[in-house]
């Protein structure tokens, strides 16, 4: 399944699909969010493939939430794959963590406030470079 727009990776998603024998049907990324959920329901997806967004001419049309959200999952399929953390444990920790947090206030603003006096600053001074490590 795709919610992708007519792009060449829509394409190759397609190749992927059929070339294991599944079945393909997608949805344009300009279809409003229940659309897209009424026409995934009736398929009941097992993958679904996401486009954070795609250029039109001059103009960008991505979700800024949707590229946010789409990081979030390759980061979390990322920590399942190589077994450093279980399904259910990173559901809870997405949902107890930054879900609650970012609930409040936006990432920004919590490191700003988790920097003390200091602000952001001081958070990106101590954790920066680590986060370009991981």
């Amino acid at each position: 399944m795709g919610y992708v727009p007519n792009t060449p990776e829509a394409v190759v998603a397609f190749l992927a699909t059929a070339s294991i024998g599944a079945t393909w049907a997608s949805c344009a990324s300009d279809f409003g969010a229940r659309a897209v959920i009424d026409r995934f329901a009736q398929i009941e997806p097992v993958v679904l493939f996401v486009a954070g967004g795609y250029a039109y001419g001059a103009k960008n049309t991505g979700h800024i939430v949707n590229r946010l959200q789409a990081a979030l999952w390759r980061e979390a399929y990322h920590l399942v794959d190589i077994g450093a953390v279980s399904v259910a444990d990173l559901d809870l920790a997405i949902a107890n963590g930054p879900g609650l947090r970012w609930a409040l206030a936006g990432p920004f603003a919590t490191q700003h406030l988790s920097g003390g006096g200091q602000g952001i600053g001081h958070i990106l001074e101590h954790l920066g470079p680590p986060m370009v490590q991981w």
